[in-house]
């Protein structure tokens, strides 16, 4: 392949890896109650890794129940502050909306729930209870993608927890580095299959170009 069509191969890769993927994001749901109960780590990464098709890591969360049909993954409080987190290790996201439950135990006192959600370690949402709550966080984009989804809950004793996840995911990188690997391959057996035929053509026809020259550019 020629150096002018291998720089126009490059730069229509590059356009494509930098154009705005926000058109080919994919939303994704996780309506946890359909996840395992009762469910830790590794049950709970099965069931959104057969969601999401790629890759998750779960910390910290398990499965617990807020009534016979309804499920939310989260934590339990007891004086310290706890923590659980999800990780889109090779598709991260672009948004993220959820619903969330805050219940403190009402008989202890004083009990007030802290809970906030970060982005790759910046806040984006917090709430602060003393009763039992539950609402929707709204939906928030990111300027940039991102990877880890944290949330963290301070209070005396009770449970919080999140349910009804929502992500828009990006494409990942691989799939456009493969498309391109496979146009150049497709490009330069072109190329060289023009070459031997070429060359082939100038045989039958007694051409008198010098045997070396020919299969010199056929390989090129």
């Amino acid at each position: 392949m020629g150096k002018t069509a291998k720089i126009i191969v490059l730069c229509l890769l590059f356009v494509a890896m930098s154009f705005d993927r926000k058109a080919d994001a994919v939303p994704v749901s996780f309506n946890f109650n359909d996840a395992p109960f009762p469910g830790f780590v590794t049950a709970i990464e099965t069931y959104m890794e057969g969601i999401y098709g790629s890759d998750i890591t779960v910390a910290g969360a398990m499965t617990a129940i807020k009534s016979p049909s309804d499920k939310y993954v989260g934590v339990s409080v007891s004086g310290t502050t706890m923590e659980f987190s999800f990780s889109f290790n090779y598709a991260p996201i672009t948004s993220v909306s959820f619903d969330w439950l805050l219940h403190p135990l009402e008989w202890i006192s004083p009990n007030d729930f802290y809970f906030y959600a970060y982005a790759d370690n910046q806040v984006f949402f917090s709430r602060h209870s003393s009763t039992f709550e539950e609402g929707g966080s709204g939906t928030t984009s990111f300027g940039t993608p991102v990877t880890t989804l944290k949330f963290t809950i301070s209070g005396s004793a009770g449970m919080a927890g999140v349910d009804n996840l929502t992500v828009v995911s990006v494409p990942e990188p691989g799939t456009i580095l493969l498309l391109g690997t496979g146009l150049l391959t497709v490009i330069s057996r072109r190329r060289r299959f023009n070459n031997m035929a070429q060359m082939r053509t100038t045989c039958a026809f007694g051409g008198t170009e010098n045997w070396s020259n020919i299969f010199r550019r056929s390989e090129r």
